[in-house]
């Protein structure tokens, strides 16, 4: 038996494609870290690991026009990474996102990579599957 979802505001169809947003739970949207400067460190207090996996199924009547890229994004010393892998089977695609936090403290000078890594994920996630009509 095969459990289905009916998830709101995650596609938008622009002629004859789809548009889907594959990431529809825990999708990062806005960056935590808005300031251009930060004086003091940043505290996680623990890691931080968020796996989101989503399966598709792609309707009869399209077929897949553009996938996300495969990519993985790390800071240095693999401190905070992102590993982001879509892929398609038949009438199906697959998005798989593992976000990752290690370190539990950066300290001011390394907040300017850290926001910059959010704004990567957001982006990242933000990438649309595009279906197109047969």
């Amino acid at each position: 038996m095969k459990d289905s979802v009916t998830i709101n505001d995650q596609v938008s169809e622009i002629g004859n494609e789809l548009y889907i947003l594959p990431m529809f739970y825990n999708q990062l949207m806005e960056n935590p870290f808005r300031m251009d400067v930060r004086k003091y460190p940043v505290d996680y207090g623990y890691g931080i690991e968020k796996t989101i996996t989503s399966v598709i199924e792609i309707p009869e009547n399209y077929e897949v026009s553009e996938l996300p890229a495969t990519v993985k994004i790390s800071l240095q010393d693999n401190d905070a990474s992102l590993a982001y892998i879509a892929g398609k089977s038949g009438h199906t695609v697959s998005v798989k996102s593992v976000f990752s936090i290690k370190k539990t403290m950066f300290l001011p000078e390394e907040y300017g990579r850290l926001r910059e890594f959010y704004n990567q994920v957001i982006k990242k996630h933000s990438e649309p599957i595009i279906l197109k009509r047969k």
